[in-house]
């Protein structure tokens, strides 16, 4: 890439703030001597609202709930953190690559996400929430830092909270030419065509599909993608050019699409800002080439377990690639059946 972001190589973690009360300038004193870390937080409230409820529990009150969960890594089980009565954990020191975290409370696994492509002395915080059938689910991830070199897409979140050169990923000077660059590419969309549209579309949540299309300009204008790079695992776009020039006529009116097509287009648009489509990033491991990040058939059911605990494929309504593998009480199964998203529901056994 012609263009590097510039990085604060020192000790330094930017974690957005986002109702969590995480400083996004807050230094971590020894950060480079101790590995990645990982700063994690539940929400307040479960994501059906109402009481929570764990296998073999009564229904209680989200903090008491998650409080004296034990968080650790598959990959490093003696590392371990408890979260606190806030709902706050922090696990420094996790390896680099892909690892998963595991949540367990009284000896049950009640929870695996996996975080891939981390950086050596990366910042990560994640949002998760305890659903009423006491699973641990992730909401959001945001990274701290921009490698000055093999650059990947970035998604909205970091756009939005790298744009006030507040935090040490990006200047605010950076940001501000990214942004007119990111305009002229959307000069043919009235709402899109401004530094300050622009500066503002990233952060509203509530139009997803113009957040992804300025945040997927924002990487095109610093050049973290390219418009010829080819995409993996999309049926109906072989470019992030062909995606991106789609996006632009829908929003401009040239050749609107339907709603569910709109709705598809958002999500591989999310995909290349996350990179988990982007030829080059997030790769999956060689052992299992053939995984496109698609839908397939499941494997079939398996039989519960003398222990009564199942591990199955959760898929979270409307979020297929938020897909993981957990374990949980055979009881709470008949709950998971009703998961699905993008034709496939829950089921019995590893994710493939």
């Amino acid at each position: 890439m012609n263009r590097v972001l510039t990085c604060i190589m020192g000790a330094v973690v930017a974690l957005a703030a986002l109702g969590c009360q995480f400083s996004p300038t807050a230094p971590f004193s020894g950060f480079d001597d101790r590995g990645s870390r990982v700063v994690g937080h539940f929400e307040s409230g479960s994501s059906g609202g109402g009481a929570l409820s764990l296998p073999g529990q009564a229904a209680t009150s989200a903090i008491t709930a998650v409080e004296g969960i034990i968080v650790t890594t598959r990959e490093r089980p003696s590392l371990t953190a408890t979260v606190d009565g806030a709902g706050r954990f922090t696990l420094v020191g996790v390896p680099s690559g892909s690892f998963t975290l595991v949540f367990q409370l009284d000896g049950r696994t009640i929870g695996e996400i996996s975080l891939r492509d981390v950086s050596t002395n990366q910042g990560i915080k994640i949002v998760v929430v305890l659903t009423v059938v006491g699973e641990v689910v992730l909401v959001s991830e945001e990274r701290d830092r921009v490698s000055v070199s093999g650059e990947c897409p970035r998604g909205p979140g970091f756009w939005c909270q790298n744009q006030s050169g507040n935090n040490p990923n990006l200047s605010r000077e950076d940001f501000e030419t990214f942004a007119d660059e990111a305009a002229e590419l959307l000069k043919d969309i009235d709402s899109l065509n401004t530094r300050e549209e622009i500066a503002g579309a990233v952060c509203n949540t509530g139009n997803q599909f113009a957040r992804h299309l300025a945040s997927l300009a924002l990487n095109l204008a610093a050049e973290m993608v390219e418009q010829g790079t080819t995409l993996i695992g999309e049926q109906t776009y072989g470019t992030v050019g062909e995606a991106f020039d789609a996006a632009v006529k829908h929003l401009s009116g040239a050749n609107p699409l339907s709603g569910s097509q709109a709705e598809a287009l958002k999500d591989v648009m999310d995909r290349i800002n996350n990179a988990q489509n982007v030829e080059g990033c997030n790769q999956l491991p060689e052992d299992d080439p053939t995984d496109d990040d698609q839908p397939g058939p499941p494997p079939p059911p398996t039989q519960p377990p003398p222990s009564g605990q199942l591990t199955i494929c959760h898929i979270p309504p409307g979020n297929y690639n938020a897909r993981h593998t957990m374990t949980i009480g055979a009881s709470a199964w008949p709950a998971h059946q009703g998961h699905c998203a993008q034709g496939v529901c829950d089921y019995q056994g590893s994710c493939r």
